[in-house]
């Protein structure tokens, strides 16, 4: 199934002034959901104290765009950093301009996480003997 990613962007943007910016990722992030898979969505909320209203109403939301297809909610706000690395490689729905500031911080923190715990777990790996093959 093809889903309208412009028309979720702008439908997300337009109802939550609350999400600063939002991510699709995973295997629909194309716009192509296979069957069986769902819509990994991933937003960072303005304040996330909000978000056991906010939680249920985004993803009626996106399921209300994209029928017949569950939304796996993921908050960025306190998201481990290799979860929030997918999601930051995903596909960009949209950046609120007044949080560019923020974004740019949050982008820049969790690339340098993600950048610490894979050198970390390599580390690790070799450490117990493994042949580590990646370079990343």
């Amino acid at each position: 199934m093809n889903i309208a990613i412009q028309n979720l962007a702008s439908d997300l943007k337009s109802r939550f002034p609350e999400i600063c910016f939002a991510f699709l990722f995973g295997s629909s992030q194309d716009g192509e959901v296979r069957e069986g898979a769902d819509i990994d969505l991933a937003v960072w909320l303005e304040d996330p104290s909000k978000r056991a209203e906010l939680i249920p109403r985004i993803i009626g939301v996106v399921e209300a765009v994209v029928p017949r297809i569950s939304c796996d909610l993921t908050l960025l706000n306190d998201a481990g950093e290799q979860l929030a690395f997918e999601a930051l490689t995903g596909r960009e729905l949209f950046i609120r301009d007044e949080a560019m500031d923020h974004y740019a911080a949050w982008y820049s923190l969790t690339c340098r996480e993600y950048e610490d715990t894979i050198a970390w777990m390599k580390k690790q790996l070799l450490y117990r003997g493994y042949e580590v093959q990646w370079d990343h």
